[in-house]
């Protein structure tokens, strides 16, 4: 199945706002905070991931960086960049940043809900970015 681009777009950016009394936020080791969401696009269940660098969320930025759709059997990532345009990739999650070689232990979910959900998403027992590096 072929994740279909249009219709993600219109879950690209969440409603969901940070709050600035989280303190994950304010972890200087942490570069990218990461919340969770299990959506229905073109009727199929989706995970989306919206991937916020943590600086830019401090500033009160609330836009993500990435936002990751990943079905049962594909994903797909929407980027904003630096001029506000934005571009489909077919990284995989542990190859969005590719400045570094271990991604995802620079960033932290929002919430353990948000871990929790990404866990039942893949029907893992592990941590959730183990269960998304293996997907």
């Amino acid at each position: 199945m072929k994740i279909n681009k249009r219709k993600c777009r219109a879950y690209a950016v969440p409603d969901r706002k940070l709050s600035s009394a989280n303190g994950i936020l304010h972890a200087k080791q942490i570069n990218y905070i990461v919340t969770a969401a299990v959506k229905t696009i073109a009727h199929h269940r989706t995970l989306v991931l919206y991937i916020y660098p943590r600086e830019q969320a401090v500033r009160g930025d609330y836009k993500p960086l990435w936002t990751m759709f990943h079905t049962k059997d594909d994903f797909l990532t929407l980027e904003r960049k630096e001029d506000g345009s934005t571009a489909w990739r077919t990284a995989s999650f542990d190859r969005l940043d590719c400045s570094s070689y271990d991604f995802s232990s620079q960033c932290a979910f929002y919430s353990n809900l948000d871990g929790k959900r990404v866990q039942r998403y893949f029907h893992a027992d592990t941590d959730g970015f183990l269960a998304l590096t293996a997907a």
